[in-house]
């Protein structure tokens, strides 16, 4: 593409791209890693961590990369925890990846079953007493900042539950 634009080629100019990254968009580290992704199509040379797990998951989806999105979809669902459910919500929703927020969807569900002493939380969970929920929605209190998702997010997962019941409560009787 560049050999295409004589003015590029012929005056020895470079394309300079500038990314703007906010906490857990597409970073630089991971735009760079996801095109060596590209040039192996080696998941396991990435260093995805859950500090830097949502960014990429931003990035795959963003660049049109769906085997190491699906990858990172896969990191980021077995790395929910309450200090990053809330940003966890908010990415899987942008990106469209309904089957993560059902992950988050349940991680909730055990915490506040917990919280009301109806069910212990699994051994890999944590319960945090920064994540609040503060109908109609769920706040992880930072230090400097709060994030923020509407429940509402999970609209269809109710719906889909209400269904359920119907569907079985028919063809149980």
């Amino acid at each position: 593409m560049l050999d295409e634009d004589p003015r590029i080629a012929n005056e020895g100019k470079a394309i300079e791209i500038k990314i703007t990254a906010r906490r857990n968009q597409v970073s630089i580290d991971a735009l760079l890693s996801s095109i060596e992704y590209l040039t192996h199509m080696d998941y396991s040379q990435l260093e995805i961590t859950p500090k830097n797990m949502l960014s990429y998951l931003v990035t795959a989806n963003f660049l049109g990369i769906p085997p190491l999105e699906k990858e990172v979809a896969e990191f980021v669902g077995q790395h929910i925890t309450a200090s990053n459910i809330v940003d966890a919500l908010n990415i899987s929703a942008q990106v469209n990846n309904w089957g993560l927020v059902d992950k988050c969807y349940y991680v909730i569900k055990a915490i506040l079953m917990h919280r009301m002493g109806l069910a212990s939380l699994p051994k890999h969970l944590k319960d945090d007493p920064k994540l609040e929920l503060a109908s109609p929605n769920l706040i992880y209190n930072r230090p400097t900042s709060k994030a923020i998702v509407r429940l509402d997010i999970f609209r269809s997962k109710a719906d889909e539950s209400v269904s359920v019941r119907a569907i079985y409560h028919v063809f149980s009787t």
